[in-house]
């Protein structure tokens, strides 16, 4: 292992106890996802499902805006605390609203889960990637996914274990505490660590130089800047649509199989564990084996042609296991070689472009780009038009083409940017 990588180094330890922090908090998230996804079927029904997603935008602009204050009030270390700590809080209260009636707390619970482990995740990466250089970051993201995959897969694991006893509503409880350790491994990390490359040692109020406008306190200004950032928001757009379509195939199909609710979300926690052991190997093994022999703008060329054919599947033949395997495909190539890719991407940029700019597109960018397909879809379904698995996987493989139309002519940006801050 030291040869690999020498542990020793204060950075390198530092983003290992982000990655017990990950591990935590997705752990939690399977609880969330799982019961949310089916108290929001039960309560409004699978065709509310795009409906629900339209929303998550909204809510991630506020999230994205009050940590943006955060951040230049408290510093990175103390808004990741309260934005961990706050998330917690949300889920206990979503919980204790839906045991006393409320239907619309299966909607805000829905919502809530896109939003808040998006975006504490995000956090995580930006640290990480101002502790490591980019050789060690070829080593180290695959295995940082690998130990977050590690909890999403206890979590699901325990949630197909144990619904069945305590009930789809008190798997919230899990979620909400899981945020606790989360926490706890976040601040173990910045004392081994220090603050993050470019944070100066004071936290700055919102409205000091440089931060005077909403544009700058989410990083929106960066981007004129920056033509990368510009790139990874665009692809970040393209996929998440691709991941929209492809998971309102899977729901549809689900909800038609699986009408019991504790029995989908049995399935949905089994699932998703399967999902999470395909990640893992290729957290493991394949990024770290891909990332060390395989330039970056091809690796962007190979990740969409193998989701060419499981689209492909879905759409001669739609039923749950061929849009469970689009989509688990999908999910387990984003969280492995997809995100260890990405972020070495971020690494040689400015503190401003890895904490503000690279949330802006990591949360709002994955959310909004799910939320403008759902409204599409939405908008489809108001003019008549039926959306069957087999539908969704159509648009979900017109995706894939476009998201390889948009990779071929960025070849050239992303050698630049490699040559431009090796």
């Amino acid at each position: 292992m030291k040869r690999y990588l020498d542990i020793s180094q204060p950075g390198i330890r530092a983003s290992l106890c982000m990655a017990g922090a990950t591990f935590f908090l997705l752990g939690g998230y399977e609880f969330i996802r799982s019961s949310s996804t089916s108290l929001f079927i039960a309560a409004y029904g699978k065709s509310a499902v795009p409906v629900a997603t339209l929303f998550m935008p909204l809510a991630v602009v506020s999230f994205l805006y009050i940590y943006g204050i955060l951040l230049g009030r408290f510093g990175a270390k103390w808004t990741l605390v309260a934005t961990t700590l706050g998330s917690g809080s949300l889920i206990l209260a979503g919980f204790g609203l839906h045991r006393a009636g409320f239907k619309i707390a299966s909607a805000m619970l829905y919502i809530l889960r896109e939003a808040y482990v998006v975006l504490i995740v995000e956090q995580y990466w930006s640290y990480i990637n101002s502790k490591v250089s980019v050789e060690h970051a070829r080593k180290l993201n695959g295995p940082i996914c690998g130990i977050s995959s590690l909890g999403a897969i206890a979590g699901g694991m325990t949630t197909a274990a144990c619904v069945g006893r305590l009930g789809t509503e008190s798997l919230l409880l899990f979620a909400a505490f899981a945020c606790i350790p989360a926490a706890f491994f976040s601040v173990l990390a910045f004392k081994i660590g220090g603050n993050p490359r470019g944070q100066n040692d004071h936290a700055q109020p919102v409205g000091h130089i440089g931060k005077a406008n909403w544009r700058d306190v989410v990083g929106l200004s960066l981007m004129r800047r920056e033509p990368i950032l510009a790139w990874i928001l665009t692809i970040v757009l393209t996929t998440q649509m691709v991941a929209a379509m492809t998971d309102f195939a899977f729901q549809g199909s689900l909800a038609d199989a699986i009408p019991d609710t504790d029995t989908r979300t049995a399935y949905l926690g089994s699932f998703f564990a399967r999902l999470n052991m395909v990640a893992l190997v290729l957290q493991f093994v394949g990024a770290p084996i891909l990332l060390s022999w395989m330039r970056y703008d091809w690796l962007n060329l190979v990740i969409p042609m193998v989701q060419v054919g499981t689209c492909t599947w879905a759409v001669l033949e739609p039923s749950l296991m061929s849009t469970g395997a689009a989509f688990m495909t999908f999910k387990a190539i984003d969280y492995s070689l997809f995100r260890a890719a990405k972020e070495i991407l971020y690494i040689p940029l400015s503190f401003d472009a890895r904490y503000r700019s690279k949330e802006l597109i990591d949360v709002f960018g994955y959310r909004f780009g799910k939320g403008g397909a759902s409204l599409a879809v939405t908008a489809a379904a108001a003019q008549g038009v039926v959306f069957t698995a087999g539908r969704y996987a159509v648009l979900a493989l017109g995706g894939v083409f476009v998201w390889l139309a948009l990779v071929i002519p960025a070849i050239g940006l992303l050698r630049r940017h490699h040559r431009d801050h090796k």
